[in-house]
């Protein structure tokens, strides 16, 4: 498999940005990368050292995915604040499965593994959606009566504190 920039480059680019100065759009010039490049494998090389230059094919499962994306959220991180953070050399793998994780509802967006089925058939849809807001209905409803009787018995001991009390 052959890769558009090589460690040794990669390095290279690197080592000019911290040892001689260099910024990271020149660097990325006398490459011919994008500085966005640069600037990732750079924050790599400082974060994770010279290995997380490397190439390697990895695979991810869907746990390490989902703590990835929740993480990310968590500190309100960039997508490539959390690449580099968890050594991923690719942020729009990142962005990716915050996408998945947003679309299919959270941590079940990676729960099938590789394939995320997109799309259930109306009729699931349609009866979990009203089984959901049937219990939210009934839950809304119960919160709303013990509201209203801490209200008449606040109401109550205030009546009692100022002697009005009605029998």
């Amino acid at each position: 498999m052959e890769f558009k920039y090589s460690y040794e480059e990669k390095i290279e680019a690197v080592l000019r940005i911290i040892n001689d100065g260099m910024s990271v759009r020149e660097s990325a010039r006398i490459l011919g990368a994008s500085h966005a490049n640069v600037r990732m494998w750079k924050e790599l090389y400082l974060k994770n050292g010279p290995d997380s230059l490397k190439y390697k094919r990895m695979t991810y499962d869907g746990a390490y995915k989902t703590a990835v994306v929740e993480y990310m959220y968590q500190h309100k991180l960039t997508l490539l604040e959390t690449a580099i953070h968890f050594g991923i050399t690719q942020s729009s793998l990142v962005g990716k499965w915050a996408k998945q994780y947003m679309e299919n509802g959270g941590s079940a967006a990676f729960s099938a593994g590789k394939s995320v089925i997109k799309k259930e058939s109306d009729e699931l849809k349609e009866t979990i959606s009203k089984e959901t807001l049937e219990e939210e209905v009934i839950r809304l409803r119960m919160e709303n009566e013990y509201l209203k009787k801490l209200q008449a018995l606040v109401q109550k001991r205030i009546d009692q504190e100022n002697g009005n009390e009605q029998s």
